[in-house]
């Protein structure tokens, strides 16, 4: 028996020592993490409070508690209601003409504006301006959307800007514990990110496909209207649809692109971003410039809130899709993300409360983690901004047969693709009947998540981009290495050549540090070492050894370079081969920039130049 356990242990050992992708969990507090780690100050926003309200019958009131406490009426001022609404392009809001009112009436709009002068002083002064939304106010009928049922299920999607798995464990326990506990959703380790950023990331989530098959939307040529978005598809065609996203200066669809020329969904809370930016709020007083943090006294998490739960109240029995995208909560500040553990806790309590989750796919997400400066800047950092946070409630019905095939992809290597692949399939009727759960093809980049994953998968199967891949050991390597002094040179070249050369307002980039080298093998490399008759390194060596004979082996070495001017942070892979007459090196993807460049990159526009350029007219400032 003894002899048995044994051999059966030998053999998983060997299994697994031959998976090319072994998904194991970071840890969120790492020492090397320590002196990034913090509780941030509470966010204020103004005192005054709003004088105005929309109730659920979409009838606009006076807040009478107000009124008494700033010892005013408000009957006593002339107040005008202007109708708000989107023109064509994401940036273009109309202010109808304005309406004089006095007391409560229904808004018939989704958006609107409220302005009010005091005519009691000398001169007509204003005293109130302010944007509002509706979101109980519909355009069209009920009856034009199917109802939401188990064979015609729901899909939202509720994102978090930079939110690493890590970081959500961190900084939001209260609402992953409500997640896997209350509503038992799928926690998966192994999200790997495509891309660098937002787009390139939610994109293949949205779409399906990577965001090098739009070019022309890439270089400002055509508007985010072409891109063939889930909620777009023709099986969509009967079911209301919100896209909620906040920071229209940076948002997905439109930071150094120009986004959409129609309005892509029923609702769309970028307009009310957009107009409330227009003018100067005023509660009594001026409020300030614009605040990616706060509209009057609420943080802008809970303006989206509201307009979320207005949207998901009136199509609480039809189907929907929303997707709701929080760019402001954790983009800047990797810290700033533990405000919102309770307002997220209290709208997934209040979804669960108030609408029908049973027939609802309900994923809660990250695009990558926290990119720039910082903890970023650590080893630890770099890995977590690979692993973005990924968990999934699933539809009661799909639950039944499945469960047991989603605790085990919770550990297997996944990507956005497979999520896109997921959604797909719910909103088309595809997993009715019950799909068969058999692998397919071993190299199928879009799979979806409620059949099995094969453990065997490979970053290159999942669609996840060499430079992004983290299923490989690493060895660390002396940076004083002549190869690693090589291998800098090589980057900074390659930076300066590809990216650079066009571009003459750019200055030239120079090595000036080396802060960390690891040779990583991939399944090719080690193949290669078997065919040669050689051991692997990690396996069969120790660390030291391992990694000085790393210097005479072919392989992946990922590398962490600071370049003047600028001082500016990279890390970039590149694949070292020997030959007879030498050696060959090649960058491979994009290189990453790890810390924050700020006005480094004034003078250019060009999404991939801003990472790496630094301004010339800046070197005469020095």
């Amino acid at each position: 028996m003894t002899q048995q356990i044994t051999n059966q242990n030998e053999k998983k050992h060997n299994e697994e020592a031959n998976i090319p992708c072994k998904i194991q969990a970071l840890d969120p507090w790492d020492l090397s993490l320590k002196p990034f780690l913090s509780e941030p100050a509470p966010l204020k926003c103004t005192e005054n409070i709003d004088l105005f309200y929309v109730q659920e019958n979409g009838i606009l009131v006076i807040n009478a508690s107000v009124e008494k406490a700033n010892g005013v009426t408000v009957s006593d001022w002339k107040c005008y209601y202007s109708n708000i609404t989107r023109g064509l392009g994401d940036s273009n809001v109309i202010f109808s003409g304005k309406k004089e009112f006095k007391y409560t009436f229904l808004v018939e709009s989704q958006l609107f504006r409220i302005t009010c002068f005091n005519h009691t002083a000398k001169s007509a002064a204003k005293v109130y301006d302010m944007a509002f939304f509706n979101p109980y106010w519909v355009a069209n009928k009920l009856d034009e959307i199917d109802d939401e049922t188990e064979y015609k299920s729901s899909v939202i999607l509720i994102g978090i800007d930079s939110l690493s798995r890590s970081n959500a464990i961190r900084s939001l326990p209260k609402t992953l514990q409500y997640l896997r506990d209350d509503l038992e959703a799928f926690d998966f380790m192994g999200l790997r990110k495509v891309g660098l950023n937002t787009f390139p990331n939610l994109i293949p989530l949205l779409t399906g496909r990577p965001h090098t098959d739009f070019p022309n939307y890439m270089q400002g040529k055509d508007f985010a209207d072409s891109i063939p978005l889930i909620w777009k598809e023709n099986c969509t065609a009967r079911t209301a649809t919100a896209f909620i996203e906040d920071c229209p200066g940076i948002s997905m669809f439109n930071y150094l692109k120009p986004g959409f020329y129609k309005q892509p969904s029923e609702y769309y809370f970028r307009s009310f971003e957009v107009a409330r930016r227009k003018f100067k709020p005023m509660i009594f007083t001026s409020l300030g410039k614009d605040s990616k943090d706060c509209y009057g006294q609420k943080n802008v998490f809970v303006l989206m809130k509201e307009y979320f739960k207005g949207f998901l109240k009136v199509y609480r029995e039809k189907r929907k899709f929303a997707l709701f995208w929080a760019t402001h909560v954790g983009h800047d500040y990797v810290n700033h993300v533990r405000r919102f553990d309770e307002p997220l806790l209290e709208m997934l309590q209040w979804m669960k409360r108030e609408i029908n989750l049973e027939n609802i796919m309900l994923i809660f997400f990250g695009d990558h983690g926290f990119r720039m400066g910082g903890l970023a800047l650590t080893h630890i950092g770099r890995e977590e901004n690979n692993n973005h946070a990924l968990i999934i409630h699933v539809p009661k019905q799909l639950k039944v047969n499945v469960e047991n095939i989603l605790f085990k992809n919770t550990a297997r290597l996944v990507s956005h693709y497979d999520i896109y692949q997921t959604m797909y399939d719910i909103i088309a009727f595809k997993h009715i009947p019950p799909p068969q759960y058999m692998d397919v093809q071993d190299t199928l980049v879009r799979r979806n998540i409620l059949n099995p994953i094969p453990i065997d998968r490979t970053c290159s199967d999942a669609g996840v981009p060499a430079e992004y891949c983290t299923c490989y050991e690493k060895i660390s390597v002396d940076t004083n290495s002549s190869i690693c002094l090589e291998l800098g040179q090589h980057l900074v070249h390659h930076i300066n050549k590809k990216i650079l050369h066009s571009y003459r307002k750019c200055a030239v980039l120079n090595l000036y540090n080396i802060s960390d080298v690891s040779l990583e093998y991939s399944d090719k490399h080690v193949k290669r070492q078997a065919d040669q008759g050689r051991k692997s390194s990690w396996n069969n060596q120790t660390k030291s050894e391992a990694a000085e004979e790393a210097l005479y082996n072919d392989g992946g070495y990922r590398m962490v370079i600071y370049t003047i001017p600028g001082k500016a942070c990279f890390e970039g892979l590149l694949d070292y081969s020997s030959a007879t007459d030498g050696y060959r090196i090649k960058v491979i993807g994009l290189p990453s920039r790890l810390n924050v460049y700020g006005n480094q990159s004034h003078c250019t526009e060009t999404v991939v130049l801003k990472s790496f350029c630094y301004c010339k007219d800046l070197l005469n400032d020095h």
